[in-house]
């Protein structure tokens, strides 16, 4: 059968083309207070909360959105460190009546067994940790005692019956761990475990150097194919649609926004790219109109318009803009010519 050379419905967005078997999110980074200073981190630390009644504000016209999409809905509350944010307990009582499921991204020190049950008891199904590698490379990243701290959050988390993703940020240095992290995750209890590239934005921008290569991406990716746990290994990294050839890809333009605590709306936390500000804009008016949603969408205009893989993957465009200046360059850490005949 002959492949088409360009991307069909190239400006519609994919919930009105695909039946979605995900949620459609809305992270919402709600304060940038945080008790760590990681050498990765998006954020430009500073003791800033996003009141209250903009996240109100902000939930409410995601509700909007998501009814005329008619798609389910996740929230995630966002930092910094969320749990360090006055209103974290009103948030999630909110977002839960408005019919949404929330959920918490953090590094997990701060998880007592009192905070975890807490999380439990107000609704919360959903936790997110990060673990950067094992104890010396996680600390390398997140400082001295934190590995500790976290695993003991997440085991706090499992005992309350929160189910629990592990986020890893892989680079250089830890690409080594990633067997052992499988391995402690199914030991934790931990139902998935997700492993991202490295995003040089913020702080981030200075370990250009830890970054990945193409060829080693590859290699990640056959290794943990080759992984036997009852562990999820969760594969909405765009390169697995190199593999599995399912429609979709990178999700910015499509199934998502992010929101500082100023109220700037981006199409991606990993793309900081102001679309807006939620206190003047309407999610609606720029998920259908703003011309970088648009241009997001479009997969003919870019460079990688002729690959037989561009309505499966289209690599990361947060990746891509901080490392070319460009939305509709080449991944530059694309393993396609590594994984053709895997």
């Amino acid at each position: 059968m002959r492949r088409l050379n360009y991307y069909p419905l190239a400006d519609v967005p994919f919930p009105l083309v695909f039946s979605l078997n995900y949620p459609f999110y809305f992270q919402i980074q709600v304060t940038e207070r945080c008790n760590l200073r990681c050498k990765h981190c998006y954020v430009e630390t500073k003791a800033v909360d996003m009141d209250f009644s903009l996240f109100v504000e902000a939930i409410d016209n995601f509700r909007e959105l998501l009814d005329l999409l008619r798609v389910r809905g996740t929230v995630y509350l966002s930092g910094g460190e969320p749990l360090l944010w006055p209103w974290i307990w009103d948030a999630i009582r909110l977002v839960r009546r408005k019919k949404i499921v929330p959920r918490i991204l953090t590094n997990g020190t701060l998880i007592t067994p009192s905070i975890a049950k807490k999380i439990k008891k107000m609704g919360v199904k959903y936790v997110q940790v990060s673990l950067d590698g094992l104890r010396e490379n996680h600390e390398y990243i997140r400082g001295k005692g934190t590995f500790r701290l976290a695993v003991m959050g997440i085991k706090n988390l499992v005992r309350a019956g929160i189910e629990v993703t592990v986020m890893v940020t892989l680079t250089k240095r830890n690409i080594g761990d990633i067997e052992a992290l499988v391995k402690l995750a199914e030991i934790l209890g931990v139902k998935r475990i997700s492993f991202q590239r490295l995003v040089p934005i913020g702080h981030g921008e200075e370990l250009r150097n830890l970054m990945l290569s193409s060829k080693e991406i590859a290699n990640i990716m056959k290794r943990l194919l080759r992984i036997e746990t009852k562990v999820n290994i969760v594969k909405r990294e765009p390169f697995w649609g190199i593999i599995y050839k399912i429609p979709g890809g990178c999700s910015a333009g499509h199934i998502g926004f992010a929101l500082l605590p100023d109220g700037t709306i981006l199409p991606c936390r990993r793309l900081p790219i102001p679309l807006g500000n939620i206190k003047e804009n309407s999610l609606i008016e720029i998920y259908f109109d703003h011309p970088i949603m648009k241009q997001l969408r479009n997969r003919n205009l870019s460079e990688c318009s002729k690959c037989e893989y561009v309505m499966y993957c289209y690599g990361c465009r947060g990746i891509v803009y901080a490392l070319t200046g460009k939305l509709s360059g080449r991944d530059p850490q694309c393993p396609k010519d590594f994984l053709a005949h895997h």
